[in-house]
Order: structure tokens, then C-alpha cells, then sequence
């Protein structure tokens, strides 16, 4: 280092208040232009690597650039020296207060939103009663809300049928809306039977087929098949009858065939099972189609489940192909625990060579597990009755 550089001084020459606070070496290459006639000397050194003090600078170096520039401008890395040697009149840093969280800021932490129950409150104190705004209401997905609330806090079947008259003529609009949907599902749920049967009426005028295979349509015909009497649905029914096959495959008609299952009578039972009996081959490669059939062998009666599954047990290499569709391995469960004794552990050995072939496809493995199971108890049988 050259000695006579004023920017410089040995460490010998340093003051204890000086060795207490060290500059980072390096830190005065970037500002360079301001040191006068020694800039180009120092920065030439440091771009050639030459120069260089090893180390941190000394603090002596700091207090003669504040003397060299004392008629200059204070510059604003002075802020930060300690106190005995910041130049007079130079206020220190004074690290900013945290900024206290505000109630909103509060609020957000706990929850983006508040909770629906508390909205549907506030607006329905705001905005008073639904009356008369019912069918405007129910298009919105806010105000549809609020009408079910209404319609599960009204106290008397008097003030829910003023609710529901207000959408009579519009039941198969609310019907086809992904919002009135649900006021209408709510009128059938929380309404007597009697007063739904101007939805029962205004829907079987319209093609109740195309309605089964409607998004928010298939939704009411459930609700139909399961709070109203059998009287008032018998023609909805017979409609949707004519065209089992079609509706079995539907995404959306598969869940009014389960719904007519589960909720209609023995004929209606028998009806779909003549149907399905004569195309499993052609049914089973769909996955909506094998829910459908799961449903038939789960309420199908005893003699009628037997003969159903003994059906699909004799096509060969039906139950293998249907395990690997989707809802098809609890169908072929459901199947097999309907058989005879005799026939299931027929059946169950022959699934038992198939457990490759299951174990490869993505649904087989329900079907896989349950065959293990249950032939494990067979051979441990046979074992016994050999010995």
C-alpha cells in the first residue's frame, strides 16, 4: 500500500475507536469518481488487481474521505458511522417502527371470506324477504342460497308453498339453471308430495328423456323418484322405461336408472333387469352401465339376484373384463356373493388364474383382493377335508 496515499494509514497508526469498526474491503471501488486526483491511481490498481488492500479497509480510510470532503457534500454512507465519527449535524439511522397488522390485514389472516351462514344473514337482513323475488333470486348464485335458507327456516308448509308457488310455470327453466336447480330440489325435499305436483306436471309435459341426460335436470328426476309417491310418478316412469339401454350408458341418465332402482317398485326392477340380461357384453365395457348393474344386484330380491348372476358368471371372460371397469369390480363382487356356495368357488378358482391380468388394470384390484381372500379360505378347506 502506498504510504503516501492519505486514504491509507499502517495498522499501527490506528486509534482503538478505529479498530472497532472496519469498512468492508473493497467498498470504496464503486464510488471511486468522487476521491479527486487519487481515483484514477486507486482505480486503475483495483481493475488491474493491483493495490488491493488485503483485508478489511481501516476505519482511517472513512475518516480521511470525510476530511478530504469536508467542503463536498456529506455523502450518505456517513449516516452509518458510529457516533464518534460521523461528521457534526449528520442524524444516525434510525430503524423504521413495524407497522401494527390492521383490522382487515387481522381478518384476512383468519379467513379470506366469512362463513356462509353469516352471509346469508346479513343479506337477508339487509335485503328483507324473498317474496316476490323468488325466481329472480334463484337464477343468482347468491340469491338461490338465500332462498333454500328461507325455505329451511320458514315454520308452517303455508309459508314454504308461497315460496314454491312463485316458480310455478317455471319448473323445467329452474330445471335446466345451475342455480334454481337447487331451490327446486330444495321445494321437493322440505315440501308434502301434494305440493310438488305442479313440478311432476310441467316436467312430464316436456320430453323427461332429454331431461335424464341434463346436467341439473337428472338431479330433479331423482329428487321426484324419491320424495313423491309412487302414484305421481308412475308416468315419469314409464317414460324413462322405454329407453333403459340408452339411459344405462348416459354419464348423467345412469343416476335417474339407480335412483328408478332403488326408489320404484318389482316391475320396475324386473323390467331393467330384461334389458341389461340380453347386452351385458355390450353394457359392460361402460362404466356408468356397471353402476347400473351394481345397483340391480344390490336390490334385486334373492331368487331374481341368483338368476342374474348366474347369467353373467356363464359368459365367459365377462368378469375379469368387467373388474377392470370402473364400478364394474363391485358389481362383480355383488355377483358372486348372490351364487350358491357351489358356484362361487367354481367361480372364484377360475377368477383366481385371472389375478395377472386384474392386478394390471387400474379398477381390478378390489376384485383382487377379495378373490385372495376368499380362496385362501378354500384351499385351506381342502387341505383339511384331504388330511
Amino acid at each position: 500500500v502506498d504510504a503516501r496515499n492519505p486514504l491509507y494509514s499502517p495498522s499501527g497508526a490506528r486509534s482503538s475507536s478505529e479498530r472497532q469498526f472496519i469498512a468492508p474491503a473493497g467498498s470504496f471501488v464503486g464510488a471511486a469518481p468522487r476521491l479527486g486526483h487519487m481515483a484514477p491511481a486507486f482505480t486503475s490498481r483495483a481493475r488491474r488487481g493491483q493495490g488491493r488492500p488485503q483485508g478489511p479497509l481501516p476505519m482511517s480510510a472513512l475518516r480521511a474521505r470525510l476530511v478530504t470532503e469536508a467542503a463536498a457534500e456529506v455523502p450518505e454512507w456517513a449516516l452509518y458511522l458510529p457516533a464518534g465519527l460521523r461528521p457534526e449535524g449528520v442524524p444516525p439511522i434510525v430503524a423504521p417502527k413495524p407497522v401494527e397488522a390492521t383490522p382487515v390485514a387481522k381478518h384476512r389472516s383468519a379467513g379470506d371470506l366469512p362463513a356462509r351462514s353469516d352471509q346469508l344473514e346479513a343479506c337477508q337482513e339487509s335485503e328483507g324477504s324473498v317474496a316476490g323475488r323468488v325466481w329472480s333470486l334463484s337464477q343468482d348464485p347468491h340469491g338461490c342460497r338465500r332462498v333454500q335458507h328461507e325455505l329451511d327456516a320458514a315454520e308452517t308448509d303455508a309459508q314454504r308453498e308461497a315460496i314454491a308457488r312463485e316458480l310455478h310455470g317455471r319448473a323445467l327453466a329452474a330445471s335446466h339453471c345451475p342455480h334454481a336447480n337447487h331451490v327446486l330440489q330444495k321445494i321437493i325435499v322440505t315440501l308434502r308430495p301434494r305440493a310438488v305436483q305442479f313440478i311432476v306436471d310441467e316436467l312430464a309435459a316436456a320430453s323427461i328423456r332429454e331431461l335424464a341426460r341434463h346436467k341439473y335436470g337428472c338431479r330433479i328426476v331423482q329428487r321426484l323418484m324419491e320424495q313423491c309417491a309412487p302414484s305421481q310418478v308412475a308416468d315419469i316412469q314409464s317414460e324413462l322405461l322405454e329407453d333403459i339401454c340408452g339411459l344405462t350408458v348416459h354419464p348423467y341418465g345412469t343416476f335417474v336408472m339407480q335412483a328408478i332402482l332403488r326408489h320404484g317398485g318389482p316391475q320396475h326392477r324386473a323390467a331393467v333387469s330384461r334389458a341389461l340380461r340380453g347386452n351385458f357384453r355390450k353394457l359392460s365395457a361402460e362404466p356408468s352401465s356397471c353402476a347400473v348393474l351394481g345397483t340391480l344386484l344390490e336390490t334385486a330380491g334373492e331368487e331374481e339376484g341368483e338368476e342374474l348372476a348366474s347369467a353373467l358368471v356363464c359368459d365367459d371372460g365377462l368378469l375379469p373384463f368387467m373388474a377392470s371397469i370402473r364400478h364394474g369390480a363391485s358389481a362383480v363382487i355383488r355377483a358372486l356373493e348372490l351364487l350358491r356356495r357351489a358356484d362361487r368357488e367354481a367361480a372364484l378358482m377360475k377368477l383366481a388364474s385371472e389375478l395377472a391380468v386384474l392386478r394390471d388394470s387400474r379398477h381390478g384390484q378390489e376384485l383382487v383382493d377379495y378373490v385372495e381372500a376368499h380362496a385362501a379360505k378354500l384351499l385351506s378347506v381342502a387341505a383339511c377335508a384331504g388330511a
